[in-house]
């Protein structure tokens, strides 16, 4: 009887790492068994964040949990505590290994390089929960090997990374230290992923990223120069979700992620007249006061 690898998942902070995490799931569940963090698996993958104290300690206690549940396994260490104090994770007994952000997109092959796993298979998403199959089952909980996914993995919204990084640099804030340069996605990178969600099942879809706002003013997106500084920040992403819009049939829902009160030009806002963008926002407002923000190097007041 040939014993499948089994794999365990914990992710800490932003909608960024849910995302990342959720893209891992998808490339590794058709050759690992996905089990609850705490049933003793063969490998960990710990999602970190460092944008606080709390957060910095949480990653730490789940690395001490996941060794204390199979002091044998695989643990694996990402996201921006890493980025932030890597030799100080690397030192918590039971890392066998570290991954910055800049190599998320590298952590499956890493690991199927183990385990000697074959993932030249085209990637397919891993089903929300909820979506049951013709067989009676539980789309978002099957594998390709392997028991079910554990409950509460799986959500019944999709997270679209759209842009990484950050070039704001405020007073207070860690992140464009651990998450590097601003830089989007290509639009018709992230249109084939949409499609690929929504033919998993996913009706609803949330846009996230580091700075999603300023979506296609540092690197190419593929929908032109609409994006600058100004009065007009904010319109490539205008551009990106009326092309996901408008080519994406299935999705009954999209809803965007964090924004700045700056991010709004005429061309985003129109188009929460569309029916099928949810009409929230998150707005990130530190601060009430001018004399604060400036301290804090915030852009508006």
């Amino acid at each position: 009887m040939i014993t499948i690898p089994t794999i365990a998942f914990a992710t800490l902070g932003c909608k960024t790492n849910q995302a990342e995490t959720m893209q891992l799931l998808s490339q590794l569940s058709g050759e690992l068994a996905v089990v609850p963090f705490e049933a003793g698996a063969d490998i960990y993958v710990i999602n970190s964040c460092t944008v606080t104290h709390a957060a910095d300690r949480q990653s730490r206690q789940l690395i001490r949990r996941a060794h204390r549940a199979n002091p044998r396994a695989n643990i694996l260490v990402t996201g921006c505590a890493v980025d932030y104090a890597a030799k100080d994770i690397q030192a918590i007994p039971g890392v066998h290994y570290v991954a910055p952000n800049s190599q998320k997109d590298q952590i499956a092959s890493i690991i199927a390089s183990w385990y000697g796993l074959d993932l030249s298979c085209r990637e397919r998403p891993v089903a929300p929960a909820g979506i049951v199959t013709a067989g009676g089952q539980p789309a978002g909980q099957e594998t390709g090997k392997g028991p079910a996914i554990p409950a509460g993995l799986v959500n019944t919204r999709a997270w679209l990374k759209i842009s990484e990084g950050c070039n704001n640099h405020c007073a207070f804030c860690v992140i464009p230290r651990v998450r590097g340069p601003e830089r989007s996605k290509p639009a018709s990178e992230l249109v084939e992923r949409a499609i690929a969600l929504s033919e998993a099942g996913y009706r609803e879809i949330v846009l996230t990223g580091t700075n999603i706002g300023n979506y296609g003013c540092a690197g190419l997106s593929g929908l032109g120069s609409g994006a600058r500084r100004g009065a007009n920040r904010g319109s490539t992403l205008a551009l990106l979700l009326h092309r996901l819009l408008e080519t994406v049939p299935l999705v009954w829902r999209w809803r965007i992620g964090s924004l700045e009160p700056i991010d709004f030009p005429e061309a985003l806002c129109e188009l929460f007249s569309h029916p099928k963008l949810c009409p929230h926002i998150h707005l990130c407002l530190q601060s009430g006061s001018d004399r604060i923000l400036q301290r804090m190097r915030r852009r508006y007041n």
